[in-house]
């Protein structure tokens, strides 16, 4: 059976900023976190948009880690054409510790830039 989990407040005072984050030359090398989750925050991400640029069609994976062990893929063996652009525009939020995390399946050189919004709970 699947469990649901909520770990956002239902009812807190709190800001929020518009955010920007990436990675260039992301490759195999490693995955990368996009966002790296921390306690009283949420986050909304907008926006992620990757370019392949070697030349050589590739595979993205994106996938989020909840609450430290629970793997979520959002993208696994996405297809990008060479010199093409991949933009992901669902919109997706992140609870706390949550990461957003982004990788290749072979040698790549793919940039990658995210927009999203950042919550604080006081």
């Amino acid at each position: 059976m699947a469990t649901v989990t909520s770990t956002v407040p239902a009812s807190s005072a709190g800001t929020e900023i518009l955010r920007r984050a990436y990675i260039t030359d992301l490759s195999s090398d490693a995955d990368e976190k996009i966002i790296d989750g921390a306690s009283n925050y949420t986050y909304t991400v907008l926006s992620i948009t990757f370019c392949e640029n070697a030349g050589n069609a590739e595979q993205l994976n994106m996938w989020i880690m909840g609450g430290g062990s629970t793997q979520l893929w959002l993208l696994r063996k996405a297809d990008i054409p060479a010199y093409s652009t991949f933009v992901f525009s669902d919109k997706i939020m992140l609870a706390e510790t949550d990461e957003l995390t982004v990788g290749t399946e072979s040698a790549a050189d793919i940039d990658v830039y995210c927009t999203y919004i950042e919550k604080r709970w006081s």
